[in-house]
This record gives C-alpha cells, sequence and structure tokens, in this order.
C-alpha cells in the first residue's frame, strides 16, 4: 500500500513539471511576440466607389516598439515626418487624410533615420473603370 502512495505522489510531481515546463515555454514564446515592434494602421483600406477617384479617410496610426527613443512616422504622401516622440516606446497620430494610391506608413528612429517597421494602408474600389467598345452605343 506503501508503495502504491508513493508511485501515485511520483505521478502527480511529474504531472507538476510537465506543466510547469508547459506554462515557462508559453511565457518564454508571449515575451518573445512583445518584444517586436508593432504598427497598426485603422482602416487597413480606404474604399472609393470608382477606380481612380480620391479616397478621404481618418487614419489613426499607432505603434510600439520595446526600447525608449526618438522616433518619427512617415507617409508615402510626404518628405517631412507626420509627427515626431521624444524618449518614448509607444505613440499614436491620426489624421484626415485623401488617398489616391497605397500609403505607406513607416516608424523611423529620429538619431539614425533607420526605417524599425512599415505597414500600408490600401486603397480599393467598389467599381472598377470598364471601357465601353463603340458597338455598344452606336443605333444602327
Amino acid at each position: 500500500m506503501y508503495s502504491k502512495q508513493t508511485s501515485n505522489t511520483s505521478n502527480l510531481n511529474s504531472g507538476t513539471f510537465l506543466l510547469s515546463l508547459l506554462l515557462i515555454s508559453i511565457s518564454a514564446s508571449a515575451d518573445e511576440v512583445t518584444t517586436l515592434p508593432k504598427l497598426a494602421i485603422k482602416p487597413t483600406q480606404c474604399v472609393s466607389m470608382r477606380q481612380g477617384q480620391d479616397c478621404f479617410v481618418n487614419v489613426d496610426v499607432s505603434w510600439q516598439v520595446v526600447k525608449k527613443g526618438d522616433y518619427c512616422l512617415y507617409s508615402t504622401q510626404a518628405s517631412t515626418p507626420l509627427k515626431c516622440w521624444s524618449n518614448s516606446h509607444i505613440g499614436n497620430f491620426q489624421a484626415d487624410i485623401f488617398v489616391t494610391q497605397n500609403v505607406t506608413f513607416t516608424l523611423k528612429s529620429q538619431n539614425n533615420n533607420v526605417s524599425i517597421i512599415s505597414s500600408v494602408l490600401e486603397l480599393a474600389w467598389v467599381h472598377t473603370t470598364q471601357r465601353l467598345s463603340h458597338s455598344s452605343w452606336r443605333v444602327f
């Protein structure tokens, strides 16, 4: 009877050990994910009615990095930074913009102008432009 209790205790200890290993590996994976820089754009698409039309959108760009520093947000629509932050590891930018093509937003380090992360606001259309053939409008 004593050996049976020892066996159950041994199984319980090994189960606890395996559960601990699993929790440690999940925790390590979660830490790795949070160390990656993030740049989120909302909405992810700007939709106009017809192909070739400008699209108007209120865009919200948020970013997060691990290390505090001086960062600037750039867009392919402008040569100057949209906004800069000092001694920060998170930031948010919101603006109304006109979109005529896909717009890439890039977070750069202010010290060495190195790109850290980018994300794209895509331009989409409800209807594409269709060319009508000459025969479709002829009467005779």
